[in-house]
């Protein structure tokens, strides 16, 4: 249950380029990790009917 609460790779992620690089590139990479999640979801949502 604690683990729900935790950042993931993708947050950890965004959180360095945001620090590392600008807002831009972190934006850019948000996008792609929203992308893929929601790719994830559909496909699982897809497979069960």
């Amino acid at each position: 249950m604690s683990g729900t609460g935790s950042p993931g790779p993708g947050n950890m992620a965004i959180v360095t380029a945001a620090i590392r690089q600008a807002r831009l590139p972190a934006l850019v990479l948000a996008a792609g990790v929203i992308g893929r999640s929601l790719l994830v979801a559909s496909a699982g949502q897809s497979c069960c009917k």
